[in-house]
C-alpha cells in the first residue's frame, strides 16, 4: 500500500509537471500570437502620428 501511495505520489508529481510545461507552452504561444497582431496595428498608429506631425510641421512652415 505504501508502494502504491509513492508511486501515485511520483506520477502525481510527473502529471503537475506536464501539466506546468503545457500551459507554459501555451501561455508563450498566446503572447507571441498577441505580439505578432498587435505589432502591425501600433505600427500604423505610430505611423499615422509621425505623418500628423510632418503635416503639421510643414503647415507652419508654409504659411
Amino acid at each position: 500500500m505504501e508502494i502504491l501511495a509513492g508511486v501515485v505520489k511520483k506520477t502525481g508529481m510527473w502529471v503537475l509537471m506536464i501539466l506546468v510545461s503545457v500551459f507554459a507552452v501555451v501561455w508563450s504561444a498566446l503572447t507571441l500570437a498577441a505580439v505578432v497582431i498587435a505589432t502591425p496595428v501600433y505600427a500604423s498608429a505610430v505611423l499615422n502620428l509621425v505623418d500628423r506631425i510632418q503635416e503639421a510641421a510643414s503647415k507652419r512652415v508654409g504659411s
